[in-house]
């Protein structure tokens, strides 16, 4: 028959998500969920021995959305700690830290369904209506980052403790293994570092010369734009073929996710059908690395901007024969939930990998795979799924000013280690700019390495 799981009558698509989260996506055990006028969680295995969950979240709300309030964060998490977790005690979120284990039965006060779908669906940044400069939620607010825990991934440590109670009950029990990989990719915020065309270079020109007061400035754009365009030298930014035998000799897929935004004034506005722009898009694509979509500043919450920028990007595309794109990540990493979700799903993309902060590198939605999202508003299960990015080049060099890259390279390493525990992807993102020589010196080493490295 399998496990059965007993939930409680209300919150009821709420928690039949994390429950599919946690055993299907995470453990990959299938379950049947029922529910029931009860009080907490029971999971029923096989041989009728039960987990009973304490339930210290939904039972405290009849229906509907009535938890989604800043007062329902807690200020504080507790590290409990009892012999199914690892080493280091384990965040809790919500729940006590009862453990009760008898030969056929275990209570669990640590409520995982709760405190995982509070990670997962990130209602907290709902909720919590400060924001930056840009109009993201801080990494500062996150109660991950005041209670200590970003860099842990702890969707998988709730996971992995339900899965060492069934277990002890049930020595038979198997999860799926899953295979560690790594999904580098590149964000194309400038395509070029000297202008594309003539107005382009008119506009360059002009800016150095009025606001910037440079003629020697402007002297270099001219010529280094015409040396470019007429004789045959390369761009500072001009280093996709590099990139793709970089992925080459590592043995990864770099996912490039190029924009298609207007010029503004945090996009570039770079084209895309021109002959140096389709050059490059064949050199990624006969090399089978990945084109993704980098939706522009305004757009997380633009679902008409946002439809435009992608049909832009998918007629330049379907002007070579190819497939439109199914993947990406927002420009800024600006991102509004669920809003940005929905946009996404409505215009039938598959995959996105906007959710890691861009000040600090981690576990923003405290998964290292994967998953299926759910929109909080209108309490349903989307199809698409959400890889959340752990580690950005800007994390380290602009936010908290990292020039030694021994301890940028310590760093993700210990990230590294973290998600190849969970067998999970470590999701890696740099942006073209970085690996020039205008760029961050020894970046290019440093990521190279971080891809290769076992």
């Amino acid at each position: 028959m399998g496990i059965v799981i007993n939930i409680p009558d209300n919150h009821v698509a709420e928690r039949e998500y994390v429950i599919e989260v946690l055993f299907r996506e995470l453990l990959g055990i299938d379950v049947c969920v029922c529910a029931r006028p009860i009080k907490d969680y029971e999971i029923v295995l096989e041989n009728r021995k039960i987990i009973v969950v304490r339930d210290n979240f939904f039972n405290q709300f009849c229906s509907d959305v009535t938890y989604l309030d800043n007062r329902n964060i807690p200020s504080r998490t507790s590290f409990v700690d009892n012999q199914f977790v690892d080493k280091a005690p384990l965040p809790t979120i919500f729940g006590t830290d009862e453990c009760s284990v008898s030969s056929d039965r275990i209570i669990c006060g640590v409520d995982v369904f709760a405190s995982s779908f509070f990670m997962l669906t990130r209602w907290e940044e709902h909720v919590n209506l400060i924001r930056d400069i840009h109009g993201r939620f801080p990494a500062d607010q996150s109660l991950a980052v005041k209670q200590g825990f970003l860099e842990r991934p702890i969707v998988h440590e709730y996971a992995q403790m339900l899965f060492r109670m069934i277990h002890h009950l049930d020595g038979q029990a198997q999860k799926k293994h899953s295979r560690y990989r790594m999904a580098p990719s590149i964000d194309v915020d400038i395509l070029t570092y000297y202008p594309q065309d003539v107005w382009g270079l008119i506009r360059r020109v002009g800016g150095d010369l009025l606001l910037n007061k440079s003629l020697r400035a402007a002297s270099k754009s001219m010529v280094g734009s015409l040396s470019c365009r007429h004789f045959g030298n390369k761009d500072p930014y001009d280093l996709y073929s590099e990139l793709v035998d970089m992925g080459r000799r590592c043995d990864a897929t770099i996912q490039f996710n190029f924009m298609s935004a207007v010029k503004s004034r945090r996009d570039s506005g770079y084209r895309l059908d021109t002959v140096f722009a389709e050059h490059n898009l064949r050199i990624i694509r006969e090399n089978e690395h990945v084109i993704g979509f980098h939706p522009g500043y305004d757009t997380c919450n633009d679902g008409n901007k946002w439809k435009i920028e992608k049909q832009r990007l998918n007629q330049v595309l379907a002007n070579q024969g190819w497939e439109g794109v199914q993947s990406g990540r927002q420009h800024y990493l600006k991102f509004e939930v669920p809003t940005t979700w929905q946009i996404w799903e409505d215009n039938g993309m598959a995959v996105d990998s906007t959710l890691g902060y861009p000040e600090m590198a981690g576990f923003r939605c405290g998964v290292c795979q994967d998953y299926p999202v759910f929109n909080i508003l209108s309490q349903k299960k989307l199809r698409l799924r959400e890889l959340p990015l752990v580690a950005m080049d800007g994390a380290f060099y602009k936010y908290q000013g990292m020039r030694d890259m021994e301890v940028v390279h310590g760093g993700l390493s210990k990230l590294k280690e973290q998600v190849k525990k969970y067998q999970g992807i470590f999701t890696l993102l740099s942006h073209n700019t970085m690996f020039s020589d205008l760029g961050w010196p020894g970046w290019k080493e440093c990521f190279e390495n971080i891809l290769t490295a076992t």
